[in-house]
């Protein structure tokens, strides 16, 4: 008998419910009359299932694109964003027209060409003038940051931490690197701070 009971408990365990002494209890999930409004949302949350209270529609079926997005153009892209950087500059945003002008140039690095010479005289002074603003931008921004920061012994320390961290872009031509090296070396007396 008692086998019985066991066997039969088991199977009711294996379908979804369990025996406790003469009910019948449902370890499934509650039907729409058990659940009510409030307890659907909070069963549906538990299930991972969206509510529909919340108003959003659902698709089983895949999502398709309805128009394809072009193919970036650095080259376009980062003059679009040097006019952008002359911009922020002119309205004295220094730090996002560096951040922007950085962009642009680094845009423009990914960009190589071979022949003709032209193209690549032309690019090569395309980033020139890119670098020449990001120098700019970006010792006007070091010379706030320092002032705005009280001219501390710190703040001039990050300050000349800031200008030597210029040397990433510097480096490729040799007459900024050359200013940006007496600009280090010469600091704090070589950025003006009472501008």
């Amino acid at each position: 008998m008692r086998g019985i009971l066991i066997a039969s408990a088991l199977i009711l365990i294996g379908s979804g419910r369990i025996l406790a002494s003469t009910d019948t209890v449902h370890a499934s999930a509650p039907t729409e009359d058990e659940a009510g409004p409030q307890g659907e949302s909070d069963l549906s949350e538990q299930m991972g299932i969206i509510p529909k209270s919340a108003g959003v529609l659902i698709s089983t079926q895949p999502v398709t694109p309805v128009s394809e997005f072009p193919d970036r153009n650095l080259y376009d892209q980062a003059l679009a964003e040097y006019e952008q950087a002359n911009t922020l500059y002119k309205n004295r945003d220094y730090e996002a027209a560096s951040d922007l002008s950085l962009q642009a140039y680094d845009d423009l690095n990914l960009i190589h060409i071979r022949r003709p010479k032209k193209k690549r005289a032309k690019l090569r002074a395309q980033k020139y003038q890119i670098a020449t603003l990001y120098m700019q931008t970006s010792v006007l921004y070091i010379k706030n940051f320092v002032k705005e920061a009280g001219g501390t012994p710190a703040a001039f320390e990050e300050g000349k931490a800031r200008l030597r961290d210029l040397k990433d872009v510097a480096h490729d031509f040799p007459d900024m690197l050359r200013l940006l090296n007496r600009l280090v070396d010469g600091y704090p007396n070589s950025i003006n701070l009472k501008q």
